[in-house]
């Protein structure tokens, strides 16, 4: 019987602390939890504190990815994952750090496009009756 998505996300996360099947494993980890709410998320926010810098970038990555952690909470360990000893771990907040980069860059057009919309709609007069 396979493990429910609940069940095996922590399985991925803690996958992720061994050389040969970490990089399947923080892919399958960030598509599984896409489909997830918050509330099966609250027993993966316990990686956070994991002593394995990979498994930390790992975890605010795909909670970040489930939009259950904000993103200055997710640059806060990326940021600390880059000063860690770990290369592969330095890599993958370099990685996540070029997408929270995208995600931010996306954001901040669409607000400008919802901007000149209101502007937009703002400038037409409505008729009077």
């Amino acid at each position: 019987m396979a493990p429910t998505a609940r069940e095996a996300l922590p399985l991925l996360l803690d996958s992720v602390r061994d050389p040969a099947v970490r990089e399947i494993a923080w892919e399958t980890a960030v598509d599984s939890s896409t489909y997830l709410t918050k509330d099966p998320l609250a027993d993966v926010k316990t990686f956070l504190e994991d002593k394995n810098a990979g498994v930390r970038c790992v975890t605010a990555w795909v909670l970040h990815c489930a939009r259950a952690m904000e993103i200055k909470q997710v640059i806060a360990v990326q940021v600390k994952t880059l000063k860690a000893p770990d290369s592969w771990a330095r890599r993958q907040a370099a990685r996540f750090w070029a997408g929270l980069e995208r995600t931010v860059k996306t954001r901040r057009r669409r607000y400008r496009q919802r901007s000149k919309i209101r502007m937009k709609a703002s400038e037409r007069q409505l008729p009077k009756r």
